[in-house]
């Protein structure tokens, strides 16, 4: 459903595009995205039910990233659309990585400090 593991971005320059056809055309100036990293690990669903809430607060279309759950050896991926969130562990950390949760929110006028503060009230456990 959410396309993992598709690696589309190995030939950009050989796909089609819908901008190869068109001349000129508009882009929603206040559609943008936002990066977040937090130090901070994350009860699975526990940060479902903010990023699901965060969702319905704020014009949120996705959010995609990997999460550092307590006492879990793999990085969690997590993938969102709407209100309908995909996860899996994909690979351990690796010694040299450092154990943060990065997301990132694709939507309408986003405003950083307000996500951020959102996660943040989440409880680590």
């Amino acid at each position: 459903m959410l396309g993992f593991n598709a690696a589309v971005e190995d030939n950009l320059d050989s796909r089609p595009s819908h901008h190869d056809a068109e001349e000129d055309h508009e882009h929603d100036e206040d559609i943008s995205s936002i990066h977040v990293v937090l130090d901070q690990t994350f009860d699975l669903a526990e940060l479902v039910s903010r990023l699901q809430s965060l969702v319905q607060q704020y014009e949120i279309y996705r959010i995609k990233g990997f999460v550092a759950v307590p006492k879990k050896a793999m990085r969690l991926v997590i993938q969102g659309v709407d209100n309908r969130f995909d996860t899996f562990y994909d690979r351990p950390w690796q010694p040299d990585e450092p154990r943060q949760t990065r997301l990132v929110f694709i939507g309408r006028s986003l405003n950083l400090a307000q996500v951020i503060a959102s996660l943040e009230k989440i409880h680590t456990r």
